[in-house]
């Protein structure tokens, strides 16, 4: 299992495929669990964080868009 709170890495995460598994809330904090089950999730956190990922444009913004969807109308 993977676990961040940083909205961008999540939604690069679904970019590239990694499956979410469920979200916690904590007040106003809402924390993306992904399944992780080749251990890659730190791996891209690593290259996201150094700004060296390329990514198709559409698809990141639908992803970022769906987990604010998910975020703000109280879905999973």
């Amino acid at each position: 299992w993977f676990r961040t709170r940083n909205l961008t890495l999540a939604a690069y995460l679904r970019h590239e495929g990694m499956r979410l598994d469920s979200t916690e809330r904590t007040g106003s904090q809402v924390t993306f669990i992904f399944q992780d089950p080749t251990s890659l999730a730190e791996r891209y956190e690593d290259a996201f964080s150094e700004g060296t990922v390329e990514v198709n444009l559409k698809k990141f913004m639908t992803e970022l868009n769906e987990l604010r969807d998910l975020i703000f109308k109280g879905g999973e």
